[in-house]
């Protein structure tokens, strides 16, 4: 049970950080284009990244462990964040789109590697579904004040670093469960429940 709470602090942080980044881009591209249309275009731009990344899922879990797809999608996140930090708006809604697609590889894999790290599947289902939808409702009003009593850089740094931190304790988890499993860990892919 310790690395599924590994593995689901991991995934927290990540889903923060997600929903922080976006409030902050959209008030950013706001501020700087007055566009209430361009605004809105994140949000469309992450529905389009998460939905390509599922026609893309099982072709790379075919050749990559579920861990190290895990490992090398968060790690990639938080460098294409770094990229947004220092990209002009015209550029901004790619690098999201790329974030929201690698952002997809997430969510099926936790639901893979719940069968074999929770003793009881239907309480660990029930935790991380509640929580990631406690994190998505919390967040926007939370993100939306954090921007709006500093900046909108700010938030993006304090995205970073959750980013960060989720990548290294991401790395973490595959590490502990590699060592667990004696390097056998999550050779093969069994589909989640509605994905098979």
């Amino acid at each position: 049970m310790k690395s599924f709470y590994t593995l689901l602090v991991s995934q927290w942080l990540a889903n923060i950080g997600d929903v922080l980044y976006i409030v902050a881009l959209i008030a950013l591209l706001y501020q700087q284009t007055g566009s209430a249309l361009m605004a809105a275009s994140f949000p469309i731009a992450v529905t389009a990244g998460m939905t390509l990344s599922g026609l893309f899922f099982a072709r790379i879990l075919s050749r990559y462990s579920l861990g190290k797809t895990l490992v090398l999608s968060q790690l990639m996140k938080t460098i294409t964040l770094v990229l947004v930090l220092f990209t002009d708006s015209i550029l901004i809604l790619g690098l999201v789109l790329f974030i929201a697609f690698l952002d997809g590889f997430a969510r099926p894999i936790q639901a893979s590697f719940i069968p074999s790290l929770a003793t009881n599947r239907q309480q660990a289902n029930s935790l991380v579904q509640g929580s990631n939808q406690f994190i998505q409702l919390a967040m926007w009003p939370l993100g939306t004040m954090l921007v709006s009593l500093s900046s909108s850089a700010i938030a993006l740094i304090v995205s970073l670093v959750l980013f960060s931190l989720s990548t290294v304790v991401t790395i973490y988890f595959y590490r502990s469960l590699t060592d667990f499993t004696n390097g056998k860990a999550h050779i093969g892919y069994s589909p989640p429940l509605g994905m098979g």
